[in-house]
């Protein structure tokens, strides 16, 4: 399991925006949680990585009032988990939970491996041949 508190990354709204001819580019602010967030998550994984499927558990501190999407915080926390090799693809994540709670200060990322998930397909054979 690997275990960390960062700060609130930025919305997907304001990850990235585009430049003409040049495709997307991500934006300041961004760029400067990256910088923060990766130091207080490389320290926490050291040598852990999970190379396979993992679940992902993300309470987040309510800064204030306003309103936010709470589903729009996890992009910036999933990519985080690859870029300092925490996890290898975040591909691999089998199942997400994000919550708002009053005891966090930031975001608390929680990262633990687990079994895959059967393709839909894979569970229409292993049905017809139990029956």
């Amino acid at each position: 399991m690997i275990c960390f508190t960062v700060a609130i990354p930025p919305s997907t709204n304001n990850l990235f925006f585009s430049v003409s001819g040049k495709g997307r580019r991500k934006t300041d602010a961004y760029k400067a949680w990256i910088k923060e967030a990766s130091i207080v998550a490389k320290l926490a994984i050291r040598a852990k990585r999970i190379d396979g499927p993992y679940a992902l558990n993300i309470q987040i501190g309510k800064p204030d009032n306003r309103r936010r999407d709470l589903g729009n915080l996890e992009k910036a926390l999933s990519d985080l988990l690859v870029s300092v090799g925490a996890v290898s693809d975040d591909s691999a994540c089998q199942r997400i939970e994000m919550e708002w709670s009053p005891n966090v200060d930031g975001a608390f990322v929680r990262v633990m491996e687990t079994k895959a998930v059967p393709t839909r397909k894979t569970a229409i054979a292993s049905a017809e041949v139990s029956a």
